[in-house]
């Protein structure tokens, strides 16, 4: 019997990735700046630490700075925390 091969959920990741970059013209799905696929990180809109999956419609290509900022808030949180940053 043949088994199947199961592709790892890293590889989804920087496929929804690129795809993501794409979509978005080549900014960062936050902060709007211009980036590279190198330069991109994979965020979920719904963080894993709150059941967020690895699919491309929770996939969203950020720099590097908003995915270490936005941490395991949720989009809409964190959009509203950087356009009316607390002091």
């Amino acid at each position: 019997m043949r088994q199947l091969y199961e592709i790892p959920e890293k590889t989804w990741r920087r496929v929804y990735r690129a795809e993501a970059l794409t979509d978005q013209g080549g900014r960062c799905a936050y902060c709007h700046e211009p980036m590279g696929y190198g330069e991109s990180t994979a965020d979920h809109v719904r963080a894993q630490y709150y059941g967020g999956k690895t699919t491309r419609e929770n996939i969203k290509a950020s720099c590097h700075s908003c995915n270490l900022t936005k941490k395991s808030k949720g989009e809409k949180a964190f959009l509203r925390a950087i356009k009316n940053p607390q002091p």
